[in-house]
């Protein structure tokens, strides 16, 4: 199942947002692989994600929801309604509906849900594993043991694979938790190919070494010596927690494929890029490519280098227009070939500057001190309105500085002035 279209009405702070993810090619029927989003806080990037999970999880993930429905419904509205357009595998598609009002019970709203997922649900019934959904949200994080298992204990497989993107309280399963249950169960893969998918999302100085049998914990080859998993730092665990609790999932479904990773299905991840170092921000998009090369991933980022590996049509923004309201702004041309300044000052991030906050300050009293100066005040006392007596005259060898020529020269001779101000005076 891939996503081709969603149609949010009054969702959380959504009033009415389109996202289509058809590419145009293939006579229509083909679909976009990957998405990436930005955009400032506030804008909805994690409640779109949300709502491609509620619509495509089937009336029974309804059930273990929290806060629903009226969570869900924007605020002074008395309803919100989800429509989504899916394509199987074959091709065909179907048309998802789910509308929630507000003061319904939740027993209710599920009842009354049950009519506009009926396609959902049949689908489901007769091939669960052709509509394979998952999703993580941004406080996603390991559990301890068994607590992950314990944590999902009555919940339904559906709602279990998305369930982090609507509790923070939410634990991801454990690697070795993983681990375990592929060698109990006899899975084919074995724990070597869980492995071998792990070191797939890992950057090479970080691989997979196998399982201590002694107390159940997967090592790592690290530049440090060989750890537990534990002992990683906080960026390789929140990627291993994600990837972990996918293959837990893809296992539990496609047990008898030999990679499960192979597998079709959508990927929803919040924050991507979350306790990444750039140069592994700069690989996401290829790991997501290469590790998982039949699934279809929508994710957000804040990271204009996550944001630069995108390719042509994959990299939207939410931002909010003049009334308050959110539109989707689809990035024109191809992202890769973008340098990252160029990025930042683009509508996907809407920096007017690329430089630090004391340098945009500095500049502006330039610019008073230059104004100030034209009307009539000497060079002299210019220079004393200058913001900080240690302006960084390199700006001049700045290509992208965006300083102007009078600029420069404005700033050359404030700090000329002023360090012929710090000389000792001859007596």
């Amino acid at each position: 199942m891939f996503l081709k279209k969603i149609r949010l009405t009054n969702f959380k702070c959504h009033d009415n947002l389109v996202m289509d993810f058809s590419t145009g090619s293939d006579g229509g029927n083909a679909v976009r692989k990957t998405t990436f989003l930005v955009g400032e806080n506030g804008t909805g990037k994690s409640a779109l994600l949300q709502a491609i999970a509620l619509i495509t999880g089937g009336s029974e993930a309804l059930r273990f929801v929290p806060g629903f429905p009226d969570d869900y419904i924007r605020s002074g509205k008395s309803f919100c309604e989800l429509e989504a357009t899916i394509a199987t595998a074959q091709g065909e598609e179907r048309q998802l509906g789910l509308r929630l009002e507000r003061g319904q019970s939740a027993a209710n709203a599920i009842n009354a849900a049950q009519a506009t997922q009926a396609p959902m649900d049949a689908a489901l019934r007769h091939t669960e594993r052709s509509y394979f959904t998952a999703g993580y949200g941004s406080g996603r994080r390991l559990g301890a043991g068994q607590q992950a298992g314990q944590a999902e204990e009555g919940q339904s497989a559906r709602y279990s694979a998305i369930r982090s993107l609507f509790s923070q309280e939410s634990l991801l399963r454990p690697l070795d938790v993983l681990a375990g249950d592929i060698r109990n169960r006899g899975v084919p893969a074995g724990v070597a190919a869980l492995g071998e998918a792990i070191n797939t999302f890992l950057p090479v100085e970080v691989r997979f070494k196998g399982l201590d049998r002694d107390n159940g914990e997967l090592l790592f080859a690290t530049p440090d010596g060989t750890l537990p998993l534990r002992a990683l730092s906080n960026g390789y665990q929140q990627m291993v927690a994600w990837v972990s609790d996918l293959l837990y999932h893809l296992i539990r479904t496609f047990g008898d494929y030999k990679n499960p990773l192979s597998a079709r299905g959508l990927l929803l991840i919040d924050e991507i890029d979350l306790h990444l170092h750039p140069a592994w921000q700069r690989q996401i998009h290829t790991f997501l490519t290469e590790g998982l090369p039949n699934f279809q991933v929508i994710a957000t980022t804040y990271s204009p280098l996550t944001a630069q590996q995108a390719g042509r049509n994959e990299l939207y923004a939410l931002r909010r227009d003049e009334a308050g309201g959110i539109d989707l702004v689809p990035f024109v041309g191809d992202p890769s070939w973008m340098l990252l300044h160029q990025l930042l000052m683009s509508p996907m991030f809407g920096l007017e500057t690329d430089e630090s906050v004391k340098v945009e300050t500095a500049k502006a009293g330039v610019r008073a001190a230059a104004m100030a100066s034209k009307k009539g005040r000497t060079k002299k006392s210019a220079a004393h309105q200058a913001p900080s007596d240690d302006l960084p005259i390199s700006i001049n060898n700045r290509s992208n500085s965006g300083a102007d020529p009078e600029d420069i020269s404005l700033l050359q001779q404030i700090n000329a002035s002023l360090q012929a101000s710090k000389q000792p005076k001859e007596q």
